[in-house]
């Protein structure tokens, strides 16, 4: 079965405040085209997708991630999904591959000025800050 593994990572910002990574990505997505979502990837049965999305991290973005814990996982149209909290070192971070058109770290006010993945916000809402982002 298909496996979509997402990072969720966190850093406190200058005034205590947490914030999580979220990526843009060039991709055609359709409606949700110049959405923003947590790193991500697809990976097939046999590989270890939290493996293989630490690896994708570091690739995308150069940033080390460490310690990660599985968060939630769920099955969802015959894919499993899985959330894996990270750990980092330091939050700098630089683009590397072409297909990400811009990555930043956002508190939850900041949140209800971007454009975020449907889905991703539900999760944010209901999974990290039990409650909801509205819209500026």
């Amino acid at each position: 079965m298909p496996h979509i593994a997402h990072a969720i990572i966190k850093s406190t910002d200058e005034f205590g405040r947490d914030q999580y990574l979220m990526l843009e990505k060039y991709a055609d997505l359709g409606d949700f085209s110049g959405f923003w979502n947590f790193p991500n990837i697809e990976a097939n049965n046999e590989e270890n997708a939290e493996e293989t999305l630490k690896n994708e991290i570091k690739s995308a973005i150069d940033l080390e991630v460490k310690n990660a814990e599985k968060f939630h996982e769920e099955i969802f149209e015959n894919k499993i999904l899985s959330w894996w909290k990270y750990e980092i070192e330091s939050a700098e971070f630089k683009i590397l591959l072409e297909e990400i058109a811009d990555a930043e770290f956002f508190t939850f006010d900041q949140m209800s000025a971007i454009p975020i993945i449907p889905a991703t916000k539900e999760f944010f809402e209901d999974k990290i800050f039990m409650k909801k982002i509205i819209a500026a």
